[in-house]
């Protein structure tokens, strides 16, 4: 049997080039959505960055050391990674924001979730400095 080095050190190569291309990629990210349509109801903005916090949720960093804020998503929200490795929030088919970017949200607080929100994620709702929930009101 005959063993071809140079095949043997291409196949060693592009595995290690995978392996380190998958351990250097973002972290996957987590939202709280509503698994249902939920009527905010509330006509407000809050604005500051969109971070990941240490459990993968994307939480709002209010500015001037304002603290956290828990934010709970429309129904049909998702975070995808873009081509240049940062992750995106989308929502009726564009993107609504992008993680570690400012972000002005419309909505309002609510002092616990939804009772009907029926919440994926719900760990993404706790936690936070406020202990309350921003409801995101996003129009498609």
């Amino acid at each position: 049997m005959t063993l071809n080095l140079a095949r043997v050190t291409g196949v060693v190569s592009a595995t290690l080039v995978l392996l380190l291309l998958t351990s250097c990629s973002a972290p996957s990210a987590n939202l709280a959505t509503a698994k249902k349509e939920v009527d905010g109801g509330m006509q407000a903005l809050i604005s500051g960055e969109l971070v990941l916090r240490g459990d993968q949720c994307i939480v709002l960093e209010r500015a001037n050391n304002a603290g956290t804020t828990a934010l709970l998503w429309p129904h049909d929200t998702t975070v995808t990674t873009n081509s240049n490795g940062k992750q995106e929030v989308h929502y009726g088919g564009g993107v609504v924001a992008t993680l570690g970017s400012m972000a002005q949200l419309a909505g309002g607080y609510a002092a616990k979730t939804p009772e009907d929100a029926e919440v994926e994620s719900l760990q993404c709702l706790t936690g936070a400095a406020d202990q309350a929930v921003w409801v995101v009101n996003l129009s498609k």
